[in-house]
């Protein structure tokens, strides 16, 4: 059986993203758990969003300050023992986004005052995804964006692109004003 992700909200288990029992006649099947900011009207929204390919995304806004963490296991496992961390204080920034795996910081963004008024309206995303192959393999990972306004269409290049490793946690710590 595939791993699967597994994700948190402030501690609380939330979603288990799951390859689907057949891939065929696909090659590969994708699953992703993103954490999503953007500037609306202003003011910093965050939400996370999971899917897999062909199925209906789950969505849910976040909280500001929250902590959301996604581990990657075996599948069916019991919830697995999550790092305790402190979401960051803003120190000038609108928002901040922290990147950890397990406890260690991998990276972190802030959106300033001025890019808070950008036109169109400055977005980041971080990612944690997992590739089911056809042929059994998995290709998970993670990633993170810097906070950009950028016309729509044009891809965000990323700051971090990471292997994840079975048994691992990235956590996403958010701050907002």
């Amino acid at each position: 059986m595939f791993p699967e992700l597994i994700t948190f909200v402030d501690g609380v288990e939330w979603l288990r993203t799951r390859a689907p029992t057949e891939i065929a006649p696909r090659a590969w099947i994708l699953g992703v758990v993103a954490v999503q900011l953007s500037v609306d009207a202003g003011r910093v929204t965050a939400q996370l969003r999971a899917n897999v390919t062909g199925e209906a995304p789950s969505l849910r806004p976040l909280p500001s300050p929250a902590v959301v963490q996604i581990s990657l296991c075996a599948a069916d496992a019991a919830a697995p023992i999550l790092p305790r961390l402190t979401v960051p204080a803003l120190d000038g920034a609108e928002a901040r986004l922290s990147a950890f795996l397990d406890d260690q910081l991998v990276d972190e963004i802030a959106l300033s005052p001025a890019l808070a008024t950008a036109q169109p309206p400055a977005r980041a995303f971080g990612h944690v995804f997992c590739r089911w192959l056809r042929t059994g393999e998995v290709e998970p990972g993670f990633d993170l964006t810097d906070f950009l306004s950028q016309p729509p269409g044009q891809k965000y290049e990323r700051r971090v692109v990471r292997r994840l490793e079975l048994g691992e946690t990235v956590s996403y710590l958010i701050r907002a004003r």
